[in-house]
């Protein structure tokens, strides 16, 4: 008899198969008879052994009546009787029966996620965290490559706000006049309330062009709108 054990889930106790006495020692000695590594078994009048896999076990009729009842007892069911307890145990889905001419194989189902021992659960363990660990760290770069996209801008007055570089092009471009162009850009703002994506670029279109040519908006224009100023759908 092979050495080893087995594990028995409590969510058992409630199947029909436990409230059975005969029914749960049956399914007890499968899951006792199933191999826990692969093998392979030589057969009388086979050339070829045959595979059992984890989960696995070779049987038939009478060989597994043998085993049910190692001691000859009254009353004992016969093995055809106990061969229909087999099925009953497939049709409720515990296993797998598939029967060959001199033999049949018994799968346990579900075998690797029921009976895995503790070295194979570690192994699971260390790989889920490995993956969980990976998609960390992917989640964390693509927030890093965001972080990097975000572009940030400084307040230069009270509605006005320019990055560093666009700050630095201004000064190049207009030098003294970036101040007045700034206050200008910035009360317009505050009194008409327009948003715009970028304020560098009004100040290179309409702001730049009035201190330019010192035009003032026409008089009694029904439109706070400055008249020199570009729509370019900033």
């Amino acid at each position: 008899m092979e050495r080893g054990y087995v594990k028995l889930w409590r969510k058992s106790i409630d199947s029909f198969v436990f409230a059975d006495l005969e029914l749960w020692k049956l399914w007890c000695l499968c899951l006792m008879k199933a191999n826990h590594k692969g093998r392979w078994i030589p057969l009388e009048g086979l050339k070829e052994p045959i595979k059992i896999n984890p989960g696995q076990f070779m049987t038939g009729r009478e060989s597994l009546h043998q085993i049910y009842y190692p001691r000859k007892k009254k009353n004992q069911k016969s093995a055809l009787t106990l061969w229909r307890w087999l099925q009953i145990l497939e049709k409720a889905g515990n296993l797998n029966i598939k029967s060959y001419t001199k033999y049949s194989i018994i799968t346990i189902s579900n075998w690797t996620e029921y009976q895995q021992d503790e070295q194979q659960m570690n192994n699971k363990r260390t790989t889920d965290e490995q993956q969980m660990n990976t998609n960390k760290n992917d989640k964390n770069d693509k927030n890093d490559k965001k972080s990097k996209k975000k572009v940030i801008k400084e307040k230069y007055l009270e509605f006005v706000f320019f990055t560093k570089e666009e700050k630095l092009k201004l000064d190049e471009k207009y030098g003294a006049k970036v101040e007045p162009m700034i206050e200008m850009l910035n009360n317009y703002i505050g009194q008409s309330g327009k948003k715009y994506k970028s304020h560098y670029h009004v100040m290179l279109g309409w702001v730049a062009e009035k201190i330019e040519n010192k035009k003032q908006a026409p008089k009694g224009s029904s439109s706070s709108l400055p008249y020199h100023e570009i729509n370019t759908g900033d």
